[in-house]
């Protein structure tokens, strides 16, 4: 069993390659217990209480795709509501020019309410959207 989810206590989560990001409030609406969820479905990846990211290096990611396919959607979970699928942009592109998603919103997220998103130079960031930026970009 895999079941190995690392709990942050961080905002911002690194989205890297392929990720499965989901609601923790769905799967609370959908499921129950978040701990039981992660056991009953087998689930690994990273959270910090409101999101669960769940990474593959693959794309597409087959085995992203078949959670959501043999656990999610069953469950009444709906895609950009309770979960999306985001890829892993660049910060420099060839040539070592910057970007165009250089601290713009990652395009697989901008149109999803319930999720904040950042391009920067040191990675693809991810939060849930609570009407305010984490802390830690207003460090930065």
């Amino acid at each position: 069993m895999n079941n190995q989810v690392t709990w942050t206590k961080e905002e911002l989560l690194s989205l890297s390659f392929s990720g499965l990001i989901i609601r923790v409030q769905s799967i609370e609406e959908k499921f129950g217990k978040f701990d039981d969820f992660i056991r009953e479905f087998d689930l690994y990846g990273v959270t910090n209480g409101k999101l669960l990211l769940m990474i593959e290096m693959m794309q597409p990611p087959f085995e992203l795709i078949e959670k959501v396919e043999k656990h999610l959607l069953p469950l009444g979970f709906k895609k950009e509501q309770d979960f999306i699928f985001a890829y892993e942009l660049p910060s420099i592109e060839f040539g070592n020019k910057p970007s165009p998603h250089l601290y713009r919103e990652h395009p697989d997220c901008k149109e999803i309410s319930w999720l904040g998103s950042l391009i920067h130079e040191n990675g693809n960031y991810i939060w849930l959207n609570e009407g305010r930026l984490p802390q830690t970009l207003l460090r930065e």
